[in-house]
């Protein structure tokens, strides 16, 4: 009879063990996919922060580019400008926008065209980003209506501050899921406005 007890025991006790490893292993599984998410995230989130910074260094860049009139549209989800690449001979009409939210995430593409072809995106995220512009005194430019900067302000934008957050699906356990963010804010000076 002890040897029974000590068998039932013994296989209780193994088998908490064994439920305590496949459980921790599982775990361990999680947070690893989790961690090389949240890399990729990082790395998507160091790429898409570089060429934006890239991208808005052309405002009414070029000799013969007016920096009364390169800003031609700002809005809280929309930034469009004219500027000239070095070497380029044309001037180029770029837009840095929020695309439509997609219908199954619920998250929205970020993108960036140059005379009317996408030259970068989708790059998702996860909540709606915003551009805020500032003048040369570093003082909000205000919105109007549906978050759009009044014309007569648009020769008065110096500085642009982009705040977004980037999102990569994280582990699936059953129903649960952990989505990796990585939120970003950044400021660029227009410098070709201040020079010319």
């Amino acid at each position: 009879m002890h040897a029974l007890l000590d068998a039932v025991g013994a296989f209780m006790a193994g088998g908490a063990i064994l439920l305590t490893l496949f459980s921790a292993l599982l775990n361990i599984q999680g947070h690893a996919y989790n961690t090389t998410m949240q890399v990729t995230t990082n790395q998507s989130a160091e790429r898409i922060t570089s060429a934006l910074e890239d991208y808005l260094s052309y405002v009414a860049s070029g000799s013969d580019v007016d920096p009364s009139t390169a800003v031609t549209q700002a809005e809280i989800r929309l930034f469009s400008y004219t500027g000239k690449i070095q070497d380029d001979l044309a001037v180029h009409n770029y837009v840095v926008m929020q695309g439509t939210q997609d219908g199954t995430t619920g998250w929205w593409p970020i993108q960036i065209f140059e005379d009317g072809s996408q030259i970068m995106g989708d790059v998702w995220a996860d909540q709606e980003f915003e551009f805020l512009y500032y003048d040369e005194d570093g003082v909000q430019i205000p919105f109007i209506g549906f978050g759009q900067v009044h014309s007569s302000n648009l020769p008065n934008i110096r500085s642009i501050s982009v705040n977004m957050s980037l999102v990569s699906r994280g582990w699936e356990h059953g129903a649960d899921v952990t989505n990796v963010h990585n939120s970003i804010v950044f400021w660029k000076f227009f410098k070709n406005m201040y020079m010319q």
